[in-house]
């Protein structure tokens, strides 16, 4: 994430109401999945590109906090508790927290549901997404269903740079 006082300023540009866009949802016969609408349509992010529709987040770190979510995008989303398998949650002391594949690692948090496309470009540029993280698909766990969804990873290159002051 960027420093704070660039995160301080980005919160301020963010904190202005997002218009609303609704999400289309496709039924199933599953609790959960109904609950979790698909997003079939909706591409993970690569070089900025944000999905057409609403897509469902997983959020682990600061956007955790509905408060935060709120104040950057100007909407409360419904949320679910969840448990992402294959990554671990990194915090590092006075920085924030991260996520990195591990294959044996387990991160606890929350999938926001239904982010609009304009929410979703401002949780972005919050989490200084292709740079410091990139928006990833994943599958997390309900209990005993899993869902898709997307969530931001820590780039590489970043916990590279982490581990190589560390003296790894």
């Amino acid at each position: 994430m960027p420093p704070r006082a660039a995160r301080n300023d980005e919160k301020a540009l963010c904190s202005r109401r997002a218009a609303g866009v609704k999400s289309a949802s496709r039924t199933t016969s599953s609790p959960i999945a109904l609950r979790i609408s698909s997003e079939k349509g909706g591409r993970a992010s690569r070089g900025g590109a944000l999905p057409k529709r609403a897509v469902n987040l997983f959020v682990y770190g600061t956007l955790a906090s509905q408060d935060r979510v709120h104040a950057l995008t100007g909407r409360r989303f419904r949320r679910l508790a969840a448990e992402l398998a294959g990554y671990e949650r990194v915090v590092p002391r006075r920085d924030y927290p991260y996520i990195v594949p591990n294959p044996r690692g387990k991160v606890r948090g929350h999938v926001l549901l239904g982010v609009d496309p304009v929410s979703l470009a401002a949780l972005d540029r919050y989490e200084g997404e292709g740079v410091l993280y990139h928006r990833r698909r994943v599958a997390v766990r309900f209990g005993a269903e899993t869902a898709s969804c997307q969530a931001y990873v820590a780039d590489p290159r970043l916990t590279r740079s982490r581990q190589n002051r560390k003296g790894r």
